[in-house]
């Protein structure tokens, strides 16, 4: 993910990108946004993303959303309620 960092670093927005538990990243806005010190901080939680960085109430709408754009090439815009570091 190395060739992303130039886009990471320099976007005025918070991104993430998320393949599976194990290969994640985000930039430092993210994981600022997030309560982490820094992104490598966020990228070494070995929860599950949902489960981790998603509220209960967006983990459903969140998953299936993933699951659509993995499965069939449907991309959507939905509303997610993030969980903070606690």
């Amino acid at each position: 993910m190395n060739e992303l960092q130039p886009i990471f670093d320099s976007s005025a927005q918070a991104i993430y990108l998320y393949f599976n538990d194990e290969l994640k990243a985000c930039n430092k806005k993210f994981a600022s946004f997030l309560d982490y010190k820094s992104p490598k901080e966020w990228a070494a939680v070995s929860e599950s993303f949902p489960i981790a960085f998603v509220s209960e109430k967006s983990q459903k709408t969140l998953v299936t959303t993933y699951g659509n754009a993995m499965e069939k090439m449907i991309g959507n815009k939905v509303k997610v309620t993030w969980k903070k570091k606690s």
